[in-house]
């Protein structure tokens, strides 16, 4: 199919509509660790404005240390000054999906001709494994890598003082929304610095092309590299095992993680991996026909680096589980969505691959759409008890259902534990304090449990206040610490549960000491209240 310009404008806009809507349409996005990013910048917000600081002092601090993770907070903790709730996360959510559009357009647009329908392929980089998953600074991220890198090609191609201050500032932005994303435009600048300086027609002055560009590049860099070796010894080093993971290129040659929510997604995400794959192998043949390096073919490079990185890397370092696989494959087809840019030609192989990548999209965004409908249903039973819980309790949520139940109780989304955190959206309008609040137990988020009332030290036992079934010592936590549990609230629990000896333990405590106070139509929400 030829390019015409006023198609490509609508079905730009068609694709940009689409995943708008899919974060607006609901009442709540639901994702598995968005309310947990929400609250905690709910707890920032407060803390700015002083209020509720009697509440949030006695159990949280706010740490202003220059750690990669923070970025989604204070800027959600931001946007609670225009708008409230959930309403400032899907502020925050256009945002992200504006910045990772724009940011890949331009990028694709730099390395390739305008002429193309395959910019229409940015779409498909916006909804994945670890943006439902909720890991939003990590999506930030990425979508900052595509302007760190274009800010880099733009500095290369018109060397200025404002261009290297943009460069440092994109770089800035993209290293505190999360550490993965930067080093991946490290590497890739790195290696777009080397075929530049191959490229170059002039002989003579390559050496001290790279010389200068390299020595830019290394001192704009270098507050970064600098705190970033900072962070890492703070986390107790690398602590890497390097070793072959071969399931893993079976995960990547069916694009496993641009699978979000459900089961449905599957065959779509295969198809649209089998085309990157196809247009790649086309890429390549054409390439060796014609032996000449491509200032754009440092992107070959950073794609081997980064699929050894996906392939050798393990699950687990910096003394904690990073799942490397769910981050770097989106990334090796980003990098594979480049270097088609870059290197195939204009024509109807390259616009029929921009088409059938945005139709896979449309696709797909019909399923996350139906399935996030049910999830936004099935969350009134959550909505509703929060109005039976007053301000400034502690509440201790138990959640039996991470992938929530719909009303003829099948599983919601089957790919994604969308429910794991959902209790969280009770704090997002009202001063709460929800005990499962996960990331200020992690050490590198702003806000942080204070020690002595910390849950997961003193409150969560065996299993875990996340375990299912959960277990915790309730009495002991009011006892010891001087903390009341004030309320429970248990999603989708079912007599099939009560064989656990410790969850037995845990629930005739919970009969001792509380009582019902709501349950939802269906049985699935269920609110106690401690006892007088």
């Amino acid at each position: 199919m030829p390019y015409n310009a006023k198609i490509f404008n609508w079905l730009f806009a068609t694709g940009l509509i689409m995943a708008l809507l899919q974060i607006w349409l609901p009442s709540f996005y639901l994702t598995c660790d968005g309310p947990c990013h929400l609250y905690n910048a709910k707890v920032v917000h407060d803390i700015w404005t002083n209020e509720n600081t009697a509440l949030w002092n006695r159990f949280y601090d706010l740490v202003y240390t220059p750690d990669p993770n923070c970025t989604t907070t204070f800027v959600l903790a931001i946007l609670l000054f225009i708008a409230k709730g959930a309403v400032a996360e899907k502020l925050f959510l256009t945002g992200y999906i504006l910045v990772s559009v724009i940011g890949s357009y331009l990028l694709i647009n730099t390395v390739s001709s305008k002429k193309s329908y395959w910019p229409l392929t940015v779409f498909i980089f916006i909804f994945t494994t670890a943006f439902a998953k909720g890991f939003y600074n990590f999506s930030l991220g990425t979508a900052f890598f595509y302007w760190m890198v274009w800010g880099w090609l733009r500095y290369m191609g018109k060397p200025s003082i404002g261009n290297a201050a943009l460069f440092f500032l994109l770089s800035f932005l993209t290293f505190f929304s999360h550490l993965l994303p930067f080093v991946f435009g490290v590497v890739t600048c790195s290696f777009l610095i080397l075929s530049h300086t191959i490229a170059n027609d002039d002989r003579n002055s390559k050496l001290r092309y790279f010389v200068r560009k390299s020595a830019t590049f290394a001192a704009l860099l270098l507050p970064f590299l600098l705190l970033m070796f900072w962070f890492t010894d703070k986390q107790g080093g690398m602590q890497l095992q390097l070793g072959l993971h071969k399931y893993r290129l079976n995960e990547l040659l069916e694009f496993k993680y641009l699978i979000a929510i459900v089961h449905h997604e599957y065959l779509w995400a295969i198809l649209t991996g089998i085309s990157f794959w196809i247009l790649l192998l086309i890429t390549f043949v054409k390439a060796l026909k014609k032996i000449a390096i491509n200032k754009y073919d440092g992107f070959w490079v950073s794609l081997l680096i980064v699929g050894l990185i996906y392939m050798l890397v393990p699950e687990e370092f910096l003394g904690r589980t990073i799942i490397i696989t769910i981050r770097a494959q989106i990334f090796i087809y980003i990098l594979v969505c480049c270097l088609i840019a870059s290197r195939l030609g204009e024509g109807i192989v390259k616009n029929t691959g921009g088409l059938i990548i945005l139709t896979l999209f449309l696709i797909l965004s019909g399923h996350r759409m139906i399935c996030m409908y049910k999830a936004d249903k099935a969350y009134e039973g959550y909505y509703e008890a929060s109005n039976y819980i007053k301000e400034n309790a502690v509440v201790l949520a138990f959640d039996f259902s991470p992938n929530g139940k719909d009303e003829h109780g099948n599983l919601i989304a089957d790919r994604n534990a969308t429910f794991h955190h959902a209790a969280q959206y009770m704090a997002a309008t009202k001063p709460l304090i929800i005990l499962d609040n996960y990331e200020a137990n992690m050490g590198y988020f702003p806000i942080r449990w204070k020690e002595p009332v910390n849950p997961y030290i003193h409150l969560s036992r065996k299993s875990g206040i996340e375990g299912i079934p959960p277990y915790a010592e309730i009495e002991n936590y009011k006892k010891y610490k001087g903390v009341t549990v004030n309320n429970i609230i248990m999603w989708c629990c079912d007599s099939s549960y009560n064989k656990d000896a410790d969850f037995t333990v845990l629930r005739a405590e919970i009969a001792q000491n509380y009582h019902i106070i709501y349950t939802d139509k269906h049985g699935y929400t269920v609110l106690y209240e401690r006892n007088n």
